[in-house]
This record gives C-alpha cells, structure tokens and sequence, in this order.
C-alpha cells in the first residue's frame, strides 16, 4: 500500500503522496511531492517542481494542449515519464511508466 500524508499548512489539510520522477528524454530524477487529485485527468508536474528538477521552459516538449480550469486555460507539456511510489506494507517500489504534463507557462499564477 503506498501511503501519503496531509499537508496542514492548508486552511484545509491537502493529500499528498511522495514520488520519485524520471524525465528520461530530458536526464532528470528527482523526488516529488504529488497533489492527489482523484478527480485529475493528468499527472501534473507543476511549476515549482519543475523548477526544482532543474528544468527549463525551452526544454519541455513543443506537443502543447490547453486545459481550463477554475483560473482559465494554460498550455501544457507533455513528457514521457516514469513514477515510482514506495510501498512500505511491501517494502517495495511501485512503478508506472505514464505521460506526465508541465504547465509550459513562467507565470506561478498560472498553477
């Protein structure tokens, strides 16, 4: 079972699981805080964690797509990626190949 935990710096406590993300195209790894939104349509790299990975705007993928949310449309990325979750009942790792998307804009508004 991969166990996740709450954020209480929230006005309401947000789930989060970490995760360990694999960027092969670009040569980045590196561990991630994911929101779980199990509403999502999209595995989302969101800015700051992009930022934190060390990856730029001109380095994600030009296949862009609009989403539309509550702030209005942005343009994502999307990118090949690996995720792994440890399982701790298991003592093992959890591994997903799957499309991850960055938002491709500079704005930290946008998220």
């Amino acid at each position: 079972m991969i166990e996740g935990y709450f954020k209480a710096d929230y006005s309401t406590p947000a789930p989060y699981v970490e995760g360990y993300v694999e960027i092969p195209r670009l040569g980045v790894a590196g561990a991630v805080q994911f929101y779980m939104d199990t509403g999502a349509d999209f595995t989302t790299l969101h800015l700051i964690d992009r930022r934190d990975l060390g990856i730029a705007l001109n380095q994600l993928s030009p296949q862009r797509f609009l989403v539309s949310g509550i702030g209005g449309p942005i343009q994502y990325a999307k990118e090949p990626a690996s995720v792994r979750f440890f399982d701790r009942a298991a003592a093992a790792w959890r591994y997903f190949a799957l499309m991850l998307v960055s938002t491709s804009s500079t704005d930290a508004g946008a998220l």
